[in-house]
């Protein structure tokens, strides 16, 4: 509670073809903010994984966001940035050495969380999407339309978790609040062709 965070995730085939990145931005309750993807040259998945998280603090950092959550669902980067280990490709370790330099400017910042995929997905598809552009593109307060179908089961799910956990019953009606809701507001397609400033 009282946090947000962003999802990342990368998406690479070789490297002989881009990689891409995926960031998806939302409140503690499932909110969607914003959305940013991209694409990069990389020597491995692990560096593609890598840069993926370099990408979300420096967003994280471009907007001044607080009390925040990173989580990703590559194992091995979480553990190291979380100093549980040291056991990364030796040519990833100059950009996770700035991830956790950039992490340490952060306001309240809660921490990298490992994710297990299937509960990434919006990154997931994100990441892909970056993958197959040849540019950065950017989606504020509504969602691309490939998205909907991701944003709604993670909101289900998040509120099924809720409730199956805790004794305080966390409603999901669209009626409340309908125009700020979760799924009516990933309804809209909101492309950006320059990065916004995002909303307090």
């Amino acid at each position: 509670m009282n946090t947000v965070k962003i999802n990342c995730d990368a998406s690479s085939i070789s490297e002989h073809t881009n990689a891409g990145f995926g960031l998806v931005f939302r409140t503690s309750s499932g909110t969607f903010r914003a959305t940013k993807c991209g694409w990069c040259r990389t020597f491995s998945a692990q560096e593609a994984e890598v840069v993926a998280l370099l990408r979300a603090v420096q967003w994280a950092i471009r907007h001044n966001v607080q009390n925040l959550v990173i989580e990703g669902d590559n194992l091995t980067t979480i553990k190291f940035l979380q100093g549980k280990t040291k056991d990364v490709n030796w040519k990833c370790l100059a950009v996770l050495n700035e991830v956790q330099q950039l992490a340490d400017k952060l306001v309240s910042f809660q921490g990298f969380q490992f994710v297990d995929r299937r509960t990434n997905k919006v990154a997931d598809l994100l990441a892909k999407e970056g993958r197959r552009s040849s540019s950065t593109i950017f989606w504020t307060d509504q969602a691309p339309r490939f998205l909907i179908p991701a944003i709604a089961f993670d909101t289900v799910k998040a509120y099924e978790l809720c409730n199956s956990n805790d004794s305080t019953f966390v409603s999901c009606s669209s009626r409340i609040n309908p125009t700020n809701s979760v799924i009516g507001r990933a309804t809209h397609h909101g492309l950006v062709s320059e990065e916004p400033e995002l909303a307090d």
